[in-house]
């Protein structure tokens, strides 16, 4: 079956004398080391036959560390040599592997250089903006994932949330990551998400950035004067502009004269 590379896996079969006679059997475990097979036991002392046969279990462990064992189809074959009578062959078989975790990212929302990352754009400070991307395990085996902060410029981890920030999928399944921009000043933001899977060395990177702008208001002028005004004189004003320099709609009230806020203070 399927063996995740550096992993052990172990199968059990069984021998049953059919003869007459009773059978030794032998293996040649350094050869079988070879290939990272051993064979629990690895030999066998008169095992009883006719009339009354018996039967051993073996256990037999591919641990696919060894060197000679590559990624991909794996096929060798065990010798037992059988003491009397002929050599008898297994063939061992097994598909040596790695998780593998991939990544799409719905291009609308992509940088144009990089289809690993997610440009949010402006994004108010205070609210959030959330994207969706779309994890996928193109293997045969399991893929346990975790979401770590970069081992380099990792200040502005915190500001994107990845929802879950872990998990696992099954052969073949696709499921839809949620991760979060919230800025808290105006400024930029931008971080390398690093994906690590087990079992797999080389993990997976999602690039995020996004830029976090401040709601204001300014006043031209930025002074203003109001005239001097004699004791039961008439009123006098000045005149100034507020001006939205953003690209954003803007509420503005003075605490002063809203009739609602004054009714709160109060109670």
């Amino acid at each position: 079956g399927n063996v995740i590379k550096g992993n052990q896996k172990k199968k059990v079969f069984k021998l049953r004398n059919a003869g007459y006679q009773a059978i030794s059997l032998d293996i040649d475990k350094n050869e079988l080391s070879k290939y990272g097979l051993r064979m629990d036991p690895d030999k066998l002392v008169k095992l009883p036959g006719q009339p009354d046969p018996q039967t051993t279990e073996f256990t037999v462990s591919f641990s696919s560390k060894a060197s000679k064992v590559h990624l991909g189809p794996f096929q060798t074959e065990m010798r037992l040599d059988l003491k009397p009578g002929p050599a008898i062959a297994i063939i061992v078989k097994a598909n040596v592997t790695v998780p593998e975790l991939k990544l799409r990212v719905p291009e609308e929302i992509q940088t144009p250089t990089d289809p690993y990352s997610i440009n949010f754009g402006q994004v108010l400070t205070g609210q959030c903006l959330t994207a969706t991307v779309v994890l996928h395990n193109p293997k045969e085996v399991l893929c346990e994932w975790a979401v770590k902060p970069p081992i380099e410029a990792a200040k502005d981890f915190g500001f994107f949330h990845v929802m879950p920030s872990s998990g696992t999928l099954s052969p073949g399944a696709r499921f839809e990551l949620q991760v979060r921009f919230v800025p808290n000043v105006e400024r930029s933001y931008e971080c390398r998400l690093m994906f690590k899977i087990t079992s797999n060395n080389k993990p997976v990177y999602l690039t995020v950035k996004g830029e976090g702008k401040e709601l204001k208001v300014v006043t031209e002028p930025e002074l203003v004067t109001v005239p001097a005004v004699m004791p039961h004189a008439d009123a006098e004003s000045a005149q100034f502009e507020l001006i939205n320099p953003t690209d954003y709609p803007v509420e503005v009230y003075s605490v002063e004269f809203d009739d609602a806020f004054l009714e709160h203070e109060q109670l």
